[in-house]
C-alpha cells in the first residue's frame, strides 16, 4: 500500500504536464496528403506509377479526425511491345486518432476504405474497365513544424481488389476478371491543420 501515493501522484504529475495540442482539438480541420512515384523495371516490364493521395477531415472530438479520402493514381507499363496506360479514381471515409507524446510528436492509428474505378487502354485497341476496392489501416507518427503544419510517415497494410472487364476491337467480345493483392506499404506526406474560427 505504501506505492499507492506515489502511484497517484506519478500519475496526476503525467495527466498535469501533457502538452495541449490545439492543432488537434474539436472543430478544426486537417487537410493535406501524399504524393508517390514508382518507377520499376524487370526484365522486358517497365512500369511507372505517380498516385496522389488528397484528404479533407473533421476533429469531431479532441484527437479524433474523421474525413474523405480521394486517391488518384496514373500508371504506365510497357511489355512485349505493348504499351497501357491507366487512370484510376476512388473516394471514401477515412479516420485517425492522435496521441499526443510532446509539444511536437503525436503518433496516430489509421483506416481507410475506398472504392472507385480504372480506365486503361493500349496500342492494340484494347480497352478495360476496373472496378476498385482498396482498403488500408496501419500507424504512423506526426512532428509538428509548427501550429499549422506537420509531416507524417504512415507504415501500412493494404488490401485491394480489383474487377477487370476488357474489350479489344479486334475481337468485339469481354472478358472478365478478378484479382486480391495484399501488401504492407510506407509513405510520406504534409498535414495542414486550419484552426477554427473562435468568436
Amino acid at each position: 500500500m505504501k506505492k499507492l501515493p506515489f502511484c497517484i501522484f506519478t500519475l496526476s504529475l503525467i495527466f498535469l504536464m501533457r502538452p495541449a495540442f490545439s492543432q488537434t482539438e474539436k472543430g478544426n480541420f486537417l487537410v493535406g496528403g501524399s504524393l508517390s512515384f514508382t518507377n520499376s523495371k524487370n526484365g522486358d516490364l517497365t512500369f511507372n506509377s505517380l498516385s496522389l493521395n488528397p484528404t479533407i477531415s473533421y476533429f469531431f472530438i479532441e484527437n479524433l479526425a474523421v474525413g474523405v479520402i480521394t486517391p488518384y493514381t496514373y500508371s504506365n507499363n510497357s511489355f512485349g511491345g505493348i504499351t497501357t496506360n491507366s487512370n484510376s479514381y476512388s473516394i471514401g471515409p477515412t479516420v485517425r486518432y492522435y496521441f499526443p507524446l510532446n509539444e511536437h510528436w503525436a503518433i496516430f492509428p489509421e483506416v481507410d476504405y475506398s472504392a472507385g474505378w480504372q480506365k486503361s487502354h493500349d496500342n492494340t485497341a484494347s480497352t478495360s474497365s476496373t472496378n476498385i476496392h482498396l482498403f488500408r489501416g496501419g500507424a504512423g507518427a506526426t512532428y509538428f513544424i509548427n501550429k499549422n503544419v506537420g509531416i507524417e510517415g504512415f507504415l501500412y497494410y493494404q488490401d485491394s481488389r480489383t474487377d477487370y472487364t476488357y474489350y479489344n476491337s479486334a475481337m468485339p467480345s469481354n472478358n472478365f476478371t478478378s484479382t486480391k493483392v495484399t501488401s504492407i506499404n510506407f509513405r510520406i506526406g504534409l498535414q495542414i491543420y486550419l484552426a477554427r474560427h473562435k468568436v
